[in-house]
């Protein structure tokens, strides 16, 4: 976590440093690939209930890690399931952030002001993953967004300034503080957001400078940034919005609530129909796993070209290095 509150529940005294915190993500992604790719061999499991052997201990092995923070034997507890290594989502846009999602996700959440500092992002992090001896389009990008549905655009504005009437700027200025480890009370709001400095939530401040050309950006719209991912009109609106984000790269959305199941309901009740008929939105669930669903074609594991991939045992290689 990046609040020092979470960090003395496990023991630190403060916080350790943002970019420390991805070292230490890097070492647990390096346990965790072992555990599913390396621990059980294909064919471990035999399920002989004939003669009472569920698998063949020769083929599931200790991992044997020992590294700075973590000391895991192994092997992992249970049989691989079909994907082996789960699909992998990570969030974080900082430069720390950007560089660990090149190296290791499949899907990345991202909370860009505007689809412009959405495709900066995205291009940027396709390339470092290019760089990393994997392909631009191994990484999928969902955009946080949420939504104000109406059957008219003044509908769905009146609903929109019923929403800002019961908000608490006070309440999202202590939010956004909390998220970036700054007291917001305490700062001139027009002071240059490119002055901050922080060991939290740098994905936040960068997202919001890359979303201005202009480079204007003050501590006054960090504020605003939660509200100012709130999509608001008809559901045909909504849909040429959705695809305007489609266009810089986004692959998916993570929708917020503004309201709950308000939220929810509006949007699958009247957007999803009108995002179905212009094909940008399946109307059934298909076969496979979750991998091959957000990638058809690509098979329930991962590929070879993977960091995950260098820890599977093959009949040539019945060890993977520590």
């Amino acid at each position: 976590s990046f609040q020092s509150s979470a960090g003395r529940n496990f023991g630190f005294e403060e916080q350790v440093p943002h970019d420390e915190r991805y070292v230490w993500a890097d070492e647990y992604m390096e346990v965790v690939y072992k555990l599913w790719e390396g621990s059980w061999e294909d064919g471990a499991v035999l399920c002989d209930k004939e003669n009472g052997v569920y698998a063949d201990p020769a083929r599931v092995h200790p991992v044997d890690h020992a590294g700075v923070r973590y000391r895991v034997a192994g092997p992992h507890l249970c049989e691989p399931s079909p994907l082996r290594t789960p699909v992998l989502f990570q969030a974080g846009s900082s430069e720390a952030g950007r560089s660990f999602a090149a190296r290791h996700a499949e899907g990345t959440f991202i909370l860009a002001p505007n689809p412009l500092a959405a495709r900066t992002n995205i291009e940027d992090v396709r390339a470092r993953a290019v760089a990393a001896g994997r392909r631009a389009d191994d990484i999928a990008f969902f955009q946080g967004l949420s939504f104000v549905v109406g059957s008219t655009e003044e509908e769905a504005r009146r609903k929109n300034d019923e929403i800002d009437d019961h908000i608490s700027v006070e309440g999202l200025l202590t939010h956004m503080s909390g998220n970036i480890g700054v007291d917001l009370s305490a700062i001139d709001p027009e002071k240059p957001l490119s002055e901050l400095r922080t060991e939290v939530a740098h994905g936040a401040v960068r997202g919001l400078i890359e979303g201005a050309p202009d480079q204007t950006q003050t501590f006054a719209d960090l504020a605003r940034l939660i509200t100012t991912t709130r999509v608001v009109g008809t559901p045909e609106q909504i849909a040429d919005e959705l695809e305007t984000w489609a266009a810089a790269g986004v692959d998916g959305f993570n929708i917020t609530y503004v309201i709950t199941p308000g939220t929810f309901e509006d949007f699958i009740d009247h957007a999803v129909p009108v995002l179905q008929q212009r094909g940008l939105m399946r109307r059934e669930y298909e076969p496979g796993t979750l991998r091959e669903k957000l990638r058809p074609g690509s098979g329930p594991r991962l590929p070879a070209r993977h960091p995950a991939a260098s820890y599977r045992r093959t009949k040539n290689r019945e060890n993977f290095s520590v």
